[in-house]
């Protein structure tokens, strides 16, 4: 198994820092409100916005850490829409319909999936770009 798959999926959107760098860039006009939101200085934030990837590392974890949040509240907002419930719900049905049993795993694996809203937004994305 090479390295790539040993990786969780959650990194398929990017590690943190190129989540954030992402973020930042294309919400740069909206630096005042992530700056109400996080509580991270404007200038922290417009140097964040326009540093090179490799600057960044030298970045507070906390800073990168609260706007990865951020950036991941936003990402399940979009994909989820104005009416989160009811893809929830319907992703529910989807994933009781898929893993199916009693044993202590599926009901672990349903419980994790229906739980986690980032889960349910990838999983969202997913069935969207199939019907499209």
């Amino acid at each position: 198994m090479n390295k790539e798959n040993n990786l969780s999926w959650r990194l398929d959107r990017y590690n943190n820092i190129q989540k954030v760098y992402e973020f930042l860039k294309e919400n740069r006009n909206e630096l005042n409100q992530i700056q109400e939101i996080t509580e991270i200085p404007r200038p922290t934030l417009y140097r964040i916005a326009n540093a090179d990837m490799t600057k960044l590392k030298n970045i507070k974890w906390e800073s990168i850490n609260t706007l990865a949040k951020l950036s991941d509240e936003k990402y399940v907002d979009k994909t989820l829409g104005d009416r989160p419930e009811v893809v929830a719900k319907t992703i529910g049905l989807l994933v009781d319909e898929r893993i199916t049993g009693n044993d202590e795993l599926a009901i672990a694996l349903r419980k994790i999936i229906k739980s986690d809203p980032l889960i349910m937004a990838t999983i969202a994305e997913l069935i969207a770009k199939r019907t499209n």
